[in-house]
């Protein structure tokens, strides 16, 4: 067998370095370990971990955050100086969303375009429309989940609807439309890991595509049934 060379054995360790610490958070979630006590460990993990590749490396990666190669250029991950920008932008979100609160701008829009929707499948359309809308158009995907659930908790509650079928669909509309709008944060996050555009990506993003079609259906059956419900009593 080849011998390994030094620069493959770094490669090895920087590897382990890097898994070790996902496996330890996906044994301990198996494990029913609480959410607080399994980051509390991981971040302890990694802290050691990276301790063993020196102290300077170690205060480089959370200042300017973890180094990600690729073929023509390194991107960072994490850091507390990009975190900083995304915190700005999320204050702004917030202060944003406050305003369109206290104006009522939002729930005076969605109120008459949902009067309209009376039919489950139309209101169920009408409402993921107005989350991908909401993903499309803002550049945080904090925005976007804060901004949908002040324009759907309104309607939702009108119509009875559980809170849970609210969450579900933010969570597989606003949540994961995000990652494929070439404007907004993740989306570019996701273009710089991939080494391609938002676009190029965005019709080979099965997981998110089949999600929404099928959080579709399930929301669809869901609303069938409690309108059916009502007639049978």
């Amino acid at each position: 067998a080849p011998a390994l060379s030094p620069g493959s054995g770094q490669s090895i360790l920087a590897v382990t370095l890097t898994v070790l610490p996902v496996l330890l958070v996906l044994t301990l979630a198996l494990a029913r370990v609480s959410l607080v006590v399994n980051l509390g460990v991981n971040i302890v993990v990694s802290a050691s971990l990276l301790l063993l590749r020196g102290l300077p490396l170690l205060a480089n990666e959370l200042w300017i955050g973890a180094p990600l190669s690729r073929a023509d250029r390194i991107t960072h991950l994490g850091g507390a100086l990009p975190m900083a920008a995304l915190c700005a932008i999320i204050l702004a979100a917030g202060a944003f969303q406050g305003i369109t609160r206290l104006s009522g701008a939002m729930e005076t829009v969605t109120g008459q375009v949902f009067a309209l929707l009376r039919r489950p499948l139309s209101w169920l359309l009408g409402a993921y429309g107005v989350s991908v809308a909401l993903a499309c158009l803002m550049g945080s995907p904090s925005l976007a989940i804060l901004m949908s659930g002040q324009a759907l908790s309104p309607r939702f509650v009108e119509r009875g609807a559980p809170r849970a079928q609210l969450l579900r669909l933010i969570s597989d509309a606003a949540e994961l439309v995000t990652a494929v709008v070439p404007w907004s944060l993740l989306g570019l996050q996701a273009s710089a890991i991939a080494g391609v555009t938002t676009l190029q990506m965005a019709p080979f993003a099965w997981y998110i595509w089949l999600s929404l079609a099928w959080s579709l259906v399930v929301q669809y059956r869901a609303e069938r049934r409690r309108s059916v419900a009502p007639r049978a009593a």
